[in-house]
């Protein structure tokens, strides 16, 4: 049913390559920043999930004051 109406409409076929474009050019900026980006900044965010800052998962408690 959908294919149906979109044979319909004018112009439709240029949706696709539109799409196509966007989403090439999307992949290739992140391709040209990934490349670019400084080695010091990767190594830090490459860290940062394993680094232990004090607070355990799960817990509910807080500190007294």
């Amino acid at each position: 049913m959908i294919s149906q109406y979109l044979q319909s409409l004018e112009g439709v076929e240029i949706l696709g390559v539109v799409s196509l474009c966007l989403s090439l050019a999307i992949f290739l900026g992140i391709v040209v920043w990934a490349v670019k980006a400084d080695r010091a900044y990767v190594r830090m965010m490459k860290q940062l999930p394993l680094e232990d800052d004090g607070v355990t998962s799960g817990s509910t408690e807080r500190s007294a004051l």
